[in-house]
């Protein structure tokens, strides 16, 4: 993985990586959706489930090796050791929140024993704001450029 993460941008890698991980989240609710319960199906599941974690694993590599252009030095290992234990949490507490109290702002969904929570005004999508200067490519590294192809690869193999 550090091979991949010292030669591509890093900002890349987190975009292409989440809305790979939003594909097999999807996939995995059409499969379970579906209902089918042949052997086949059960095998897709694994395989999606499969590819899923792993994504997830490359994320939190690319995370950690962004982390030193995000965070001051003296905090570094403070937040290295909490950033991977964020999602998780986040995780735990969401799957909780289905098993909140009700609130008389729900509203009945077409899933049976399901309902959906109105947010208050206050947390419309509207009112989030985007930072004024975007991420360049290289904002989050690697922090020099590899010119080897191939060709070098072999050259250095044959040294082994």
């Amino acid at each position: 993985m550090s091979t991949i993460l010292d030669r591509w941008s890093r900002r890349q890698i987190l975009v292409i990586t989440d809305s790979m991980r939003v594909v097999f989240a999807l996939l995995i609710g059409a499969i379970v959706y579906s209902g089918n319960r042949s052997a086949p199906m059960q095998y897709g599941l694994a395989a999606v489930a499969l590819l899923a974690l792993s994504a997830n694993r490359f994320l939190l590599a690319a995370i950690s090796a962004a982390m030193a252009h995000t965070v001051n030095p003296d905090e570094y290992l403070s937040a290295n050791t909490v950033m991977p234990l964020v999602g998780p949490v986040g995780a735990v507490i969401g799957a909780r929140s289905d098993q909140l109290p009700p609130d008389p702002r729900e509203v009945p969904s077409r899933v049976p024993g399901r309902r959906f929570r109105v947010p208050p005004r206050r947390h419309r999508v509207r009112d989030v704001r985007l930072p004024g200067q975007p991420l360049s490519r290289t904002a989050l590294g690697p922090d020099h450029r590899h010119h080897h192809t191939a060709a070098d690869c072999c050259a250095g193999s044959r040294l082994l």
